[in-house]
């Protein structure tokens, strides 16, 4: 029996890795368009968003990360060092990704009509967009959805329930993801879920079921925030 002890480290990194593959594939067989309704797309393209955010903001692999200059991001947020840029820089800096097909697509104009976030001195930041209700489709509670946050800094990582605190810390009060290990996370900050879409393999790209499971999308907002109104109260209607 072989007494070969277990590099914990290796074995992070190749879990990353083999990750970052796994996401990938999904783009590269170019099957989103053809079989997703359009209205429903986005919704699919978040699923590989959130697997971006978690290898990125959440990062596993420690040798891939600066401590120092990761703790001087930690910093930077913590004091709010935002610095005032258009839509065009932020869609720069959001575009510094090396996966930027993995990113869910916003023009200058709809970043223009958003608050935005962008660290001075680093391509990282978030953004806050009119919340539309997802009961009504009305707007609602003004510029309080979450959206767009990205780290795209070599060495950074690490940086995301201190980013996401800044986000609620400027207003940021609702926001959804694909179920799993965002769930947890986000519910340990205090977003409560309030409408869960239910994974519809009629609106999914072939194969979808199979490679990523039966992804719910879970819309939250957060405790200190008022839940979105539904338009009959009575539940069972």
């Amino acid at each position: 029996m072989s007494s070969k002890k277990i590099n914990l480290k290796e074995l992070k990194k190749l879990i990353m890795k083999e990750a970052k593959k796994y996401s990938r594939r999904s783009y590269d067989q170019k099957l989103w368009e053809v079989h997703v309704d359009p209205q429903q797309f986005s919704i699919y393209e978040k699923r590989i968003y959130n697997d971006y955010l978690i290898s990125e903001l959440f990062s596993l692999d420690e040798k891939e990360i600066d401590s120092q200059k990761t703790e001087l991001v930690k910093q930077s947020i913590g004091s709010n060092d935002w610095e005032k840029v258009s839509g065009h820089d932020y869609l720069k800096s959001l575009s510094k990704s090396d996966k930027p097909e993995m990113l869910t697509k916003y023009s200058t104009t709809e970043l223009a009509a958003m608050d935005l976030y962008k660290l001075k001195d680093y391509n990282i930041g978030f953004a806050l967009k009119q919340f539309t209700n997802p009961y009504t489709e009305q707007k609602e509670f003004g510029i309080s959805e979450i959206v767009a946050v990205h780290n795209n800094d070599p060495g950074v990582g690490g940086i995301g329930k201190v980013l996401m605190a800044s986000a609620i810390e400027n207003g940021g009060c609702y926001l959804d993801h694909f179920d799993g290990f965002l769930s947890s996370l986000y519910g340990d900050m205090g977003f409560k879920e309030y409408m869960k879409y239910e994974f519809n393999p009629d609106y999914a790209p072939a194969n979808f079921e199979k490679k990523y499971g039966r992804q719910d999308v879970i819309y939250r907002y957060h405790q200190r925030c008022q839940p979105p109104s539904k338009p009959n109260e009575d539940e069972n209607s």
